[in-house]
């Protein structure tokens, strides 16, 4: 059995050098703008947490999204960020993001946004 094992691992080598990982869903959390003022209307069903994955650099949207604002933070200073618009289905983060980092998502026109951690 380890031979084979060692066999399949050299053929992965030879054939491009790298292993293929599968995207991990990103874990997310709710809250809701602290400036909102009062406590948001929760209503009577859970707010529904988008359904994001991240595979090395980029990260994919379940289709029929809202647009959102993505921010990457690290050491809770704001990184980087952009706009996803409904049509989007995925962004490629920058290269030179790296490590530890929290991703967080805010639908416009909302109080709820989400945010989940991961590593890059």
């Amino acid at each position: 059995m380890k031979g084979k094992m060692i066999i399949a691992l050299l053929a992965m080598l030879l054939m491009g050098g790298t292993t293929f990982a599968s995207p991990s869903q990103v874990q997310f959390y709710v809250s809701f703008d602290s400036s909102f003022p009062g406590i948001p209307d929760l209503g009577k069903s859970p707010v529904t947490v988008p359904e994001v994955w991240l595979d090395d650099h980029e990260v994919t949207f379940q289709s029929g999204h809202p647009q959102y604002t993505l921010i990457i933070e690290q050491e809770g200073q704001v990184v980087w960020s952009t706009v996803v618009t409904t049509s989007m289905t995925s962004v490629m983060l920058p290269a030179w993001l790296t490590g530890d980092a929290t991703l967080l998502l805010i639908p416009d026109d909302s109080i709820y946004y989400y945010y989940g951690d991961i590593i890059i």
